[in-house]
């Protein structure tokens, strides 16, 4: 599939049942209950499925009881002009830490509002389970580390399934915090694709998720002008 119109990309993998749950858990149900083969006037289908499968935000709400969910959020908060592009070469069970972070931003502007962190680890998606099982483990202090470096950052989104790795979710949860369960919150996007990039910073991205009552997470489709 060409994933390119004119200047724009998608940089949110297709949403279904190809979608590998975290921690081979569930995937996405899609029923089919119309079928116009069959004789129906109409082809339809219902799905079940969690709110954090595929590319996806996290909202505070998901680790901060009294945090905010996604229809607290204006439109403009979905919308980045000023973007930081991480492109690191990562391994299933490598540390995404402060160091490596450090080692590769003296270029990104301290006004930006979006990180985009590639590893490198989502040519495994589709063919690896150690993709939903060992993923990319986030350190702790990287959250108190961006809002320090970057002070209008309130997006960042990543190529890997979770900023909390399965194998160690004891870890995960405390990261998760960090980043959502603070009087400054930065939005997490999981599960995104940086491959259309080609290594290239975006000048704008929009990220729209799904308005889901009371939602702590939402599937996200995202564009990016290159």
């Amino acid at each position: 599939m060409d994933n390119s119109l004119g200047n724009w990309v998608f940089l949110s993998h297709v949403w279904g049942e190809s979608c590998p749950p975290y921690g081979e858990g569930k995937r996405i149900q899609l029923t089919r209950i119309r079928n116009m083969e069959l004789g129906d006037s109409c082809n339809s289908y219902e799905f079940t499925a969690s709110n954090h499968i595929g590319t996806h935000y996290d909202f505070p709400n998901h680790f901060d009881h009294f945090g905010k969910i996604v229809t607290d959020y204006q439109p403009n908060s979905f919308i980045h002009n000023d973007i930081g592009f991480i492109n690191l070469n990562l391994n299933f069970g490598d540390t995404l830490d402060v160091e490596k972070i450090k080692g590769n931003i003296n270029f990104i502007s301290n006004n930006i509002t979006l990180l985009l962190i590639r590893t490198g680890i989502s040519r495994f998606r589709n063919n690896d389970i150690r993709y939903s099982t060992i993923g990319v483990p986030v350190s702790e202090g990287v959250a108190a580390f961006l809002r320090t470096r970057f002070p209008f950052l309130t997006t960042i989104a990543l190529d890997f399934i979770s900023i909390s790795s399965f194998s160690n979710r004891q870890l995960g949860r405390k990261v998760h915090q960090e980043f959502l369960k603070n009087d400054n919150p930065i939005l997490i996007i999981e599960d995104a694709n940086f491959e259309p990039l080609c290594q290239k910073t975006p000048s704008i991205v929009v990220s729209l998720p799904l308005r889901i009552e009371n939602g702590d997470g939402a599937p996200v489709t995202i564009i990016a002008k290159v």
